[in-house]
């Protein structure tokens, strides 16, 4: 049986890798309840499937096909002796 351990919502920040200007890529655990629902179209729609969630760079993220991503803990372990940060 699996539960979930958080929720995390992005913090937007200045990126100065692309030209899009913001990132969401940093995301924080919320201590509230958040709604999940069908974003729509990738470029049109609401973007995120998480209420409260922003995505910025909208060509390439959000959308019904990558409405919410979910990670077993067992991933993050394994990117985080990959990638220590």
């Amino acid at each position: 049986m699996s539960r979930n351990l958080s929720v995390n919502l992005a913090v937007p920040a200045r990126n100065p890798a692309t030209g899009v200007g913001l990132t969401g890529i940093g995301k924080r655990p919320v201590d509230h309840l958040v709604t999940v629902r069908a974003p729509g179209p990738m470029t049109t729609g609401l973007h995120s499937g998480l209420v409260g969630d922003q995505i910025f760079d909208i060509e390439h993220h959000g959308g019904d096909d990558r409405a919410v991503y979910a990670y077993a803990r067992e991933d993050y372990d394994r990117l985080a002796l990959r990638h220590p940060r």
